[in-house]
C-alpha cells in the first residue's frame, strides 16, 4: 500500500495535535480531532482504523490518578484498563522502541497502566477513589477507544500522554464548562465563574500553569518520539 498514511495520531484537543506540528514532515501522519466527548472519540478512532494504517496513537493530556505524579509527567502506558476491568495493552514493540528511545534521551516516563473513561474525572477524591480501585496511574477519554478500534482492525496502537492535572487537583465547574464539543475553548464561562467566586481566580491559573507543562511534555516528545514511531512501523 505505497499510499497509505504510516500514522493515525487521535487527539482530543486542538492543543493537543498543535504539538504535533514541527514533529513529523506533512503526509506521513493525519490526526484526527475528537473534541471533549469520548463517544465522539470511539467514531474518530474506528474511522482512523477503517483505512488500515500502519498504527494508531493516542496522544495529548491526562488526568493524575497517582499522588506521585507531578503535572508534565510524560506516559507511555503499556495497557489501558476499562472501568470493568477489560485490558488492552499496546503493540510491545513499538511501546519498547519508543521507552527506550526516551530514555535514552533523559526522559523520565511511567509506563503504567491508564484508565479509560467516558467522562471527566473533577474531584479529589473520586481521583483518590479511581486509583485506589484500578490502580492505574491516570486517566483519559480517548485511548480506550483507540484500543478498541486497534483491536477491532488489527492495528498496531500506541499512547503518549502527559500529566495535566494532578491527582490533588480539583477541575472547577467553570473550567469544565468552557470547554465545547470541539474541544475548543469558551471564555465566558470562566469570566463569569470568577463573577461568582473571586477565589476561582486562582484555581484556573494553577491548573494553566500545569497544562502548560503537559503542552510542553507533549511538544517535546512528540519532536523526540515520533520520528522513532514512524521508523518501527516501517518495520512491521
Amino acid at each position: 500500500m505505497p499510499n497509505q498514511t504510516p500514522l493515525h495520531v487521535i487527539c482530543g484537543l486542538p492543543f493537543e495535535a498543535a504539538c504535533l506540528a514541527r514533529a513529523l514532515a506533512p503526509g506521513t501522519f493525519r490526526v484526527f480531532l475528537s473534541g471533549a466527548n469520548s463517544d465522539r472519540a470511539r467514531e474518530v478512532s474506528l474511522d482512523a482504523a477503517k483505512s488500515m494504517p500502519r498504527g494508531l496513537m493516542s496522544f495529548g493530556i491526562a488526568g493524575g490518578l497517582d499522588p506521585s505524579l507531578k503535572p508534565g509527567t510524560l506516559l507511555i502506558p503499556s495497557e489501558i484498563v476499562t472501568q470493568k476491568e477489560h485490558r488492552h495493552r499496546v503493540t510491545p514493540k513499538w511501546h519498547e522502541a519508543v521507552t527506550d528511545a526516551a530514555r535514552a534521551r533523559g526522559l523520565c516516563v511511567n509506563t503504567d497502566k491508564l484508565l479509560g473513561m467516558s467522562d471527566v474525572i473533577s474531584s479529589v477524591g473520586r481521583k483518590a477513589e479511581l486509583y485506589t480501585t484500578h490502580g492505574a496511574v491516570a486517566v483519559d477519554m480517548e485511548s480506550q477507544a483507540v484500543a478498541e478500534a486497534a483491536q477491532a482492525h488489527n492495528v498496531p496502537f500506541l499512547v503518549i500522554r502527559a500529566i495535566a492535572d494532578p491527582a490533588h487537583r480539583r477541575l472547577p465547574e467553570a473550567a469544565l464548562n468552557a470547554i465545547d464539543a470541539n474541544g475548543k475553548t469558551r471564555l465566558a464561562p470562566i469570566f463569569q465563574g470568577i463573577v461568582k467566586d473571586p477565589l476561582l481566580l486562582g484555581d484556573l491559573i494553577r491548573l494553566s500553569w500545569d497544562a502548560a507543562r503537559a503542552r510542553a511534555a507533549l511538544r517535546h516528545a512528540a519532536n523526540q518520539l515520533l520520528p522513532i514511531s514512524l521508523d518501527v512501523l516501517g518495520t512491521f
